[in-house]
């Protein structure tokens, strides 16, 4: 019920936002242990939110990661919605390691032919990260003009994920549970249709 609500939610934005520029949205969602079943159930839902929010005229993707990175739905028409749900669902829980760099590496190389689109990016993550070149990695992602937001849980490092959505030019949500996913999402669309 819960999530025919947040789909209803999504349908009456989208009925509702006013004519825009296209958006490419690649979202990058933690699949470490840290993450748990639910949270990651909880990110899918996000996901299917947001495409329910975007037009065929939007792209989505979404990128899984623990200390590696994979593509799990490419760049593909916002409205795709049981392509994407049935690739969604290829996206498990991996190992207790957790790197977000390929996966922004990925979401970049995803995004770099993408013109006359805004480009942005989401991560969700409930684990820390590895440290090493994060910065660089969001600072390549703002030289290719894409912005970067963060969803995490309280068990995530919080000062990481601000260094990524300040060079990111993007937004940092804390929260203490994944469940509010699916709405943070769609404000996070929102937002992004109303920034020039």
């Amino acid at each position: 019920m819960r999530a025919v609500a947040i789909l209803m939610f999504a349908a009456s934005i989208a009925c509702a936002k006013p004519a825009r520029d296209p958006v490419a949205l690649v979202v990058v969602i933690d699949r470490s242990t840290t993450m748990g079943k639910a949270g990651l159930e909880a990110a899918k839902e996000a996901v299917r939110a947001a495409a329910a929010t975007l037009t065929r005229d939007d792209r989505i993707a979404v990128i899984g990661f623990d200390d590696t990175a994979d593509i799990y739905v490419p760049l593909v028409r916002a409205d795709e919605t049981k392509a994407i749900d049935i690739l969604l669902r290829k996206l498990v829980r991996g190992d207790a390691g957790c790197d977000v760099r390929p996966g922004l590496e990925q979401a970049d190389d995803l995004l770099a032919d993408v013109r006359g689109m805004r480009k942005h990016v989401v991560v969700v993550i409930a684990n820390k990260s590895t440290d090493d070149g994060l910065g660089a990695r969001a600072k390549a992602l703002d030289d290719h003009r894409v912005s970067l937001s963060a969803v995490g849980l309280s068990t995530a490092n919080q000062a990481q994920l601000g260094v990524l959505t300040n060079i990111g030019n993007g937004r940092l949500y804390v929260v203490e549970d994944l469940g509010v996913v699916p709405k943070i999402l769609i404000k996070e669309v929102r937002a992004v249709f109303l920034t020039k």
